[in-house]
C-alpha cells in the first residue's frame, strides 16, 4: 500500500508545483486612466471641462493627455498635454525618456502638424506671460470656420551653469483648443487661467523661475531713466483728438407739388373741361348833363303859308 501512495504523492506535488509557476497576465503598456480629479493641470473656471485623462510613465517623468470638451467641427480633440520631468518614476529605463529641452521652431512646427493637420496658423510675435512664466502660441481658422489655438509653455530653471546643487525639474505644457463661437482672445485666456496641481516631492525639484533682480542703475545718481517702451516714449497726457471733418451739406430734395384732383360730374364729363360761363360787365351810363340832344327839325304848314300868284 505504501508503494502505491508514494507515486501518487509525487505526481500531486508536481501538479501543485506546476500550478504555482503559472505566469501572471501583465499589461504591456505603461498607460493608465486616472480619475479627472488627478489632472496635473486644469483649465480655468468656466471650461473647457476635463473629460478624461491618459497617463503614461517614462523613465524620467510622467505625461498626461487631458482631454477637454469640444464642440468644434475641426478634426481632432481639444486637450492639454502636460509633462512633468524629474524625480525617480517607477517606469523602467526601456519606457523611454521625455525631453526637457526648450522646444525650437522645428519642434513646434511638427507638433502643430500633429495636433492640427492641414491648418495654417500664424505665430504670435509678442512676449506673453501667465502666472507661471512666459509662453507663446499660434492661431488660425479651420476650413469649418472654427478658431483654433495651439499654445506651448516650458517651465525650467534657466541656469548658465548647473551644479549638483542646482534646482532641477521641468514642466512642459501644450494646449490645443478649437471653438466655433469663441474669439482668439477668448481661447488665449485659457492659458492665463491654467492651474498646475502637481509637484515632485524632492528638495532639488523646482522648475519655476525666480524673479530677476532690478538693474544696478536703479536708484543711483547719474543714471537718468525715461518712461520708455518698445514703441517709444510713454506719457500720461492723452493724445489730442482731431475733430472729424463734417461732410458738406446737400441741398434738400425738392418737395413734390400735389396735383389737383379732377372730379367727375354725373354726366361723365370731367370737371374742368366744361366751357366756362361768360362774365358780363355792366357799364353805367354817363350823366344826362353831358349829353346834348339835337332839336327836331321845324316843319312848315303849307296850307297856312301858301302864296297864290295871279289869279
Amino acid at each position: 500500500m505504501h508503494a502505491i501512495c508514494y507515486p501518487f504523492a509525487a505526481i500531486l506535488a508536481l501538479a501543485l508545483a506546476g500550478c504555482a509557476n503559472t505566469p501572471k497576465v501583465a499589461p504591456l503598456s505603461n498607460s493608465t486612466l486616472p480619475p479627472k480629479e488627478q489632472a496635473f493641470v486644469t483649465p480655468p473656471p468656466g471650461g473647457p471641462a476635463v473629460l478624461g485623462i491618459v497617463q503614461k510613465d517614462y523613465s524620467n517623468g510622467v505625461q498626461q493627455d487631458i482631454t477637454l470638451a469640444n464642440r468644434s467641427k475641426t478634426p481632432g480633440q481639444n486637450l492639454l498635454r502636460v509633462q512633468v520631468i524629474g524625480g525617480h518614476p517607477e517606469a523602467p529605463e526601456k519606457a523611454g525618456r521625455l525631453s526637457d529641452a526648450f522646444p525650437d521652431e522645428q519642434e513646434i512646427s511638427r507638433e502643430i502638424k500633429q495636433f492640427l493637420p492641414g491648418m495654417r496658423l500664424t505665430r504670435a510675435s509678442v512676449l506673453l506671460q501667465n502666472s507661471y512664466g512666459p509662453f507663446s502660441y499660434a492661431a488660425g481658422r479651420s476650413a469649418s470656420g472654427d478658431i483654433c489655438l495651439y499654445a506651448w509653455q516650458h517651465l525650467s530653471q534657466q541656469l548658465s551653469r548647473k551644479t549638483i546643487f542646482s534646482p532641477r525639474g521641468t514642466i512642459q505644457i501644450r494646449l490645443r483648443l478649437c471653438d466655433p463661437k469663441k474669439s482668439e482672445l477668448d481661447l488665449l485666456r485659457t492659458m492665463y487661467g491654467l492651474s498646475i496641481n502637481v509637484a515632485v516631492l524632492e528638495s532639488s525639484w523646482d522648475p519655476y523661475l525666480r524673479p530677476s533682480s532690478p538693474p544696478d542703475a536703479w536708484g543711483r545718481a547719474g543714471h537718468p531713466i525715461l518712461p520708455q517702451s518698445m514703441e517709444g516714449f510713454v506719457g500720461v497726457v492723452p493724445a489730442r483728438q482731431v475733430p472729424a471733418r463734417s461732410a458738406p451739406r446737400l441741398a434738400p430734395p425738392p418737395v413734390p407739388v400735389a396735383q389737383p384732383v379732377q372730379a367727375v360730374n354725373p354726366s361723365g364729363a370731367v370737371r374742368g373741361d366744361e366751357p366756362k360761363p361768360a362774365i358780363s360787365v355792366i357799364v353805367p351810363p354817363p350823366p344826362s348833363s353831358a349829353i346834348t340832344l339835337p332839336s327836331p327839325p321845324a316843319t312848315s304848314n303849307l296850307n297856312e303859308n301858301t302864296v297864290s300868284t295871279g289869279g
